[in-house]
């Protein structure tokens, strides 16, 4: 299945946002601002991640993604950090998560989609 830039975003919002919904308790998170956290980051990261990874495919292929995830995992933490929670690592954790479900999902549907 191929997704243009708008489905898959509205996929990552949805996603990255009960993901971090649910898991908020566990890291000292209310669930409210863990999914706003995980919204505002996803709004800020994803043309990023979405036109770079476009971009550098043809050369690297599919390992040009997790560059990508991985600099949305740190900037996303850095939102949990300053709406969700207190602590950095928590914020990471968060992140982390939350990323690696909508990541998980977008293999999921471009291989059984």
């Amino acid at each position: 299945m191929v997704l243009s830039q708008a489905q898959a975003l509205v996929i990552t919002l949805g996603v990255e946002g009960a993901v971090a919904a649910l898991i908020a308790p566990r890291f000292s998170a209310t669930r409210v601002r863990a999914a706003a956290a995980a919204i505002g980051g996803s709004l800020t990261t994803h043309p990023f991640v979405w036109w770079g990874v476009l971009a550098l495919w043809p050369r690297f292929g599919s390992a040009a993604t997790p560059f990508f995830e991985a600099a949305a995992v740190i900037v996303e933490a850095v939102g949990y950090r300053l709406i969700a929670t207190r602590r950095w690592r928590d914020a990471a954790f968060l992140s982390i998560i939350a990323n690696l479900a909508s990541w998980g999902l977008g293999i999921a549907l471009q291989r059984w989609g």
